[in-house]
């Protein structure tokens, strides 16, 4: 990409925008097994953010709405692989055959933003408006200490700000609406079978297994290179990523 891919809106308590930067050095500490997603999110943007994220400027990254932090997954990832698209592959609900889809990085970071800027909806319920917020990271925090017994409501309590909560399933449509990022979901055309459908895709997890591969990655070239020229951790990862392939492709270790 031509120019830094990830710029979401902050907060006015901490920085005005939050860059960030590729996973390569930054979070080979983090460990991305961990079972806590949302902490997990919080520690790669934190760590990847430039400069890196600490104190107050970590809780302004819980306090980014999920589509905001979706988004900086994507723009970690993107500034990682220097790539302007998102290939995924998905199943074909009818047949199970696979399908290609490749998304634009700049779309859905344009998603993002949008989703940070206009934080509230307006939707009409049975008994009349419900404005509703979208939910953010420190929702989840505080949704998974808490340890509801029944979550969907406890969620559909934080977010409505105004109005009467008394139709669960039309707040829960007016949400995915609303918040495309964080209930995302591809219009696909099945080649095979001929079905036209929407197929949900968990982009904040297959983000954080993408960024998984990407550390795995840099791992296993630290090894390669510190084997085969003696070289610390340290100096490995001050070697350009792309120096890094060039020395490996000379070396039996790639």
């Amino acid at each position: 990409m031509h120019a830094p891919p990830g710029i979401v809106p902050g907060f006015p308590a901490g920085r005005d925008v939050f860059v960030w930067r590729g996973v390569e050095a930054a979070a080979l500490d983090l460990d991305f097994a961990s079972p806590d997603r949302p902490t997990l999110v919080t520690d790669v943007l934190g760590a990847c953010a430039e400069p890196p994220a600490t104190g107050s400027d970590r809780e302004d990254l819980w306090r980014l709405s999920l589509a905001a932090r979706v988004g900086g997954l994507l723009a970690v990832l993107a500034s990682t692989t220097r790539s302007d698209v998102l290939d995924r592959v998905v199943s074909c609900p009818g047949c199970g055959e696979d399908l290609e889809v490749s998304l634009p990085v700049a779309l859905l970071l344009d998603l993002a933003r949008s989703a940070e800027a206009h934080p509230e909806t307006v939707v009409d319920g049975p008994d009349g408006p419900v404005t509703l917020r979208r939910p953010r990271g420190s929702d989840q925090r505080a949704w998974r200490q808490a340890g509801h017994l029944d979550p969907e409501a406890a969620v559909i309590a934080t977010l409505v700000v105004e109005g009467a909560a008394t139709d669960p399933a039309v707040l829960d449509t007016a949400l995915a609406e609303f918040d495309p990022l964080t209930c995302f979901r591809l219009d696909v055309g099945c080649p095979s079978c001929g079905l036209r459908s929407g197929v949900p895709l968990d982009l904040e997890g297959t983000l954080l297994l993408d960024l998984a591969r990407a550390q795995a990655r840099t791992i296993r070239d630290v090894a390669a290179l510190a084997r085969r020229y003696g070289w610390s951790e340290a100096e490995v990862l001050a070697v350009p990523a792309w120096r890094r392939r060039t020395y490996l492709e000379l070396t039996d270790w790639s």
